[in-house]
């Protein structure tokens, strides 16, 4: 969705009708994944270089890059399919050769395989960082994200690794689900969600944001995000909680009315505006005004919307915000858990983790079988439940994606993505080459084609 009109939002425009134009295309995110790219590979081919370091820093250091690697070419990898690859620090002219979408998965595997392999009878990666190191890489991160890749890819002959891999984490007893589900997006319980309980936390790996160091002259160079004002409600007045956003990226009513009524996630995940008017008026007296833009819907996304007391800094502060993004989270493990199981035949495990899942949905409820909510577990089932969980968190287009390549998963992504959609009530088009986007017309002229 959009906040803006097409004239001043073009881009959002185009993705939105899957119609976006190679001139259009998102360059600033393609520079950005492969600055963070050359970065790392100039740390790898340096690394042997440095001096005064035991082989065990040197292969965790190693490790910790190659993540960040296979993080930034995943990106651009379910972005663009086919895009230049390299693992070394290109000489001038700085081009390469584009490469096969599978080819590039192997290659991100490959990295993901060395950071999850032990070394010597010890993983490289940390288990757990010290607090004064939250938001480095540890071995669960790097298992998560490799589950991510191979689902997306499905390759069908790595689902016995990813349910090793979320078996270990789960076994770990490291992580938890949180019983509040709206406290895992608060930012006093970012990195640890239960400080009660030996401080395990939901959250598996955080992109750590600060209020600090982002200006318009040079957005790229802060610590903080733009995503809450980005999302947030358009000319919000008045709310005691909540500040004014741009009204991008609405949610769907129909996406809304999924839930039950008695499951936390939906208000936990979703702002009913009209509902949150009438509660402050009610409860408190207080009278909150907002501004509609294109594709008002009246609903908005909770989970990282714009927050007052989260962005305080002297200069610029829209691009602050200090909104931690969790990326990964011990729900999508069991997710992951009760998918790969049941595509494997397992449905012992698959229930069990579905429940887990749903238990903590209804607080309250003796959740089991014969109980109000409870749900046999099927694939239907776990695929609904993901976009429940997940709401807001950007699974759901690469979620349907990867299930209408599957041969094994009734997903017919053109029957849900095609028609007459309601935000902006126009008429769309599926096709399977929407899956990707074209490559930004400035980076073919660069190499005047030869390259991409």
């Amino acid at each position: 969705g959009r906040g803006g009109d097409k004239g001043s939002d073009n881009f959002f425009h185009q993705m939105q009708r899957f119609q976006m134009q190679p001139i259009d295309a998102p360059r600033s995110f393609w520079e950005n994944m492969y600055t963070g790219i050359e970065r790392c590979n100039t740390v790898i081919d340096n690394l042997p270089k440095v001096e005064d370091i035991s082989p065990v820093t040197a292969e965790r250091y190693e490790a910790e890059v190659r993540f960040l690697r296979a993080w930034y070419y995943h990106w651009l990898w379910k972005f663009w399919g086919n895009i230049p690859y390299f693992d070394h620090v290109l000489e001038a002219p700085y081009v390469t050769t584009q490469m096969p979408a599978d080819s590039v998965y192997t290659h991100i595997l490959a990295d993901l395989d060395y950071c999850c392999e032990k070394s010597e009878g010890a993983y490289r990666l940390m288990d757990r960082p010290a607090e004064d190191e939250w938001g480095r890489v540890t071995i669960y991160a790097a298992m998560m994200l490799r589950a991510r890749v191979v689902l997306f890819q499905n390759d069908k002959s790595r689902f016995e690794q990813v349910y090793n891999d979320m078996d270990i984490i789960k076994r770990s007893f490291l992580f938890t689900l949180c019983e509040d589900y709206d406290r895992i997006w608060l930012g006093e319980y970012e990195f640890v969600t239960d400080p009660d309980m030996m401080h395990k936390s939901e959250s598996i790996w955080e992109i750590n944001h600060r209020s600090e160091g982002g200006s318009w002259s040079w957005p790229q160079g802060g610590q903080g995000t733009i995503f809450p004002k980005f999302i947030g409600i358009n000319g919000l007045d008045g709310d005691p909680e909540y500040q004014d956003g741009w009204g991008f990226g609405p949610i769907r009513k129909a996406a809304y009315l999924l839930y039950d009524a008695e499951d936390q996630r939906r208000d936990a995940s979703i702002i009913d505006i009209v509902a949150r008017k009438q509660m402050l008026q009610d409860s408190l007296g207080i009278t909150i005004s907002w501004a509609e833009r294109a594709n008002h819907t009246g609903y908005y996304n909770k989970k990282y919307t714009a927050r007052k007391g989260y962005n305080e800094c002297s200069y610029d502060p829209e691009l602050n915000f200090n909104n931690n993004i969790r990326v990964f989270r011990y729900s999508e493990c069991l997710l992951n858990l009760a998918e790969v199981s049941m595509r494997l035949g397992y449905t012992r495990p698959a229930q069990t983790n579905l429940d887990l899942v749903r238990k903590r949905a209804y607080p309250g409820e003796n959740y089991g079988s014969g109980s109000p909510h409870y749900k046999a577990v099927s694939m239907e089932a776990i695929m609904l439940e993901r976009r429940l969980e997940f709401m807001g968190e950007g699974h759901r287009f690469w979620d349907l994606v990867r299930w209408s390549h599957s041969e094994d998963v009734n997903c017919d992504i053109s029957a849900i993505l095609s028609g007459t959609d309601e935000i902006g009530n126009y008429s769309r088009t599926w096709n399977d080459n929407w899956k990707w986007l074209p490559i930004p017309s400035l980076e073919i002229d660069r190499t005047e084609g030869e390259h991409q």
